[in-house]
């Protein structure tokens, strides 16, 4: 795929690259929807090139494509691609840890852009978001903290577990929410262990939040390991395998790419702040304890 911009265009090629580029936001789009909103550099290439190829388009620069692509993920979606480099910065900051910028030429024909990743640009609105947590926090606390602390499996006759359906079309289901609230558990204390736990200590800490390697996680039907193994197949964190030097595997748990850029330092804060409930006042004091904590955990 030429990633070279082309120097002028007909109407007749301008048409087709914008039907590419419409098939290409739809990919994408999919992708994200597939729980996975980083995309491999060779991966859209390669999908762009069956898009051109069905669009009888012979050339289609990869640099004016996706100029295209983010005028459309921007007016009708509110959402931006930005290429991913592996290089990162040597401080922490409240900005993202690895650098990312928007598509344009410059970026894509980069060597070190070998990812693309869909961000939401819209600004959250407060009241959604509140009554999110609220609902997110009843959801964890009913469904996983309390029957582990009872010993009970909260079965029910499904009623009380069930969404309401216009709810459950607007906001999010209640499996997503666990889910999501397991993942903000387990980048934590991952993030707090400095980037480097053993899957035993892991193990250990989530116990503590309800959630045992022992059977499944009430209300998911998914053991603890599962669970893992899904939030490794979207990039929120990484496993490593290496070999003891006293025999055996040493398994250790890093964050992954995809959370340096959708839970970077200042989404860390702000939940930390949110479950402490400190005022404006404790800010300052807040970030520098948090950054001594972290200590290197985003590089």
């Amino acid at each position: 795929m030429d990633d070279s911009p082309e120097p002028s265009q007909s109407p007749e090629v301008s048409g087709k690259l914008y039907n590419v580029a419409c098939r290409t936001v739809g990919y994408i789009l999919s992708i994200s929807e597939q729980n996975s909103s980083v995309i491999s550099r060779g991966k859209l290439q390669k999908a762009v090139k069956t898009f051109a190829t069905a669009e009888n388009l012979p050339r289609c620069p990869l640099a004016d494509l996706l100029v295209v692509v983010n005028e459309q993920l921007d007016s009708v979606f509110g959402y931006e691609l930005v290429g991913i480099s592996d290089t990162k910065v040597n401080t922490i900051s409240t900005k993202l840890e690895i650098q990312t910028r928007p598509v344009k030429e410059n970026a894509v024909k980069s060597k070190d852009i070998n990812y693309f990743a869909l961000l939401n640009k819209l600004k959250p609105m407060e009241v959604l978001e509140t009554f999110k947590m609220q609902q997110a926090t009843y959801e964890y606390m009913k469904h996983i903290v309390e029957p582990y602390e009872t010993g009970d499996s909260d079965e029910g006759d499904g009623d009380d577990m069930a969404i309401n359906n216009t709810i459950n079309s607007q906001f999010e289901t209640q499996e997503n929410l666990m889910m999501k609230g397991i993942l903000s558990v387990v980048l934590c204390i991952i993030l707090f262990s400095r980037n480097n736990v053993l899957e035993t200590d892991l193990y250990a800490q989530l116990k503590k939040f309800g959630i045992s390697e022992n059977g499944a996680v009430p209300n998911l039907d998914l053991i603890l390991d599962d669970i893992l193994k899904i939030f490794i197949s979207q990039q929120y964190i990484e496993k490593v395998e290496q070999s003891a030097e006293t025999g055996g595997v040493l398994v250790t748990y890093h964050i992954g790419r995809r959370t340096r850029y959708e839970f970077d330092f200042d989404s860390l804060l702000n939940l930390i702040k949110h479950i402490m409930d400190l005022d404006a006042s404790k800010d300052e004091r807040l970030t520098r304890d948090i950054k001594r904590a972290l200590a290197d955990s985003y590089k």
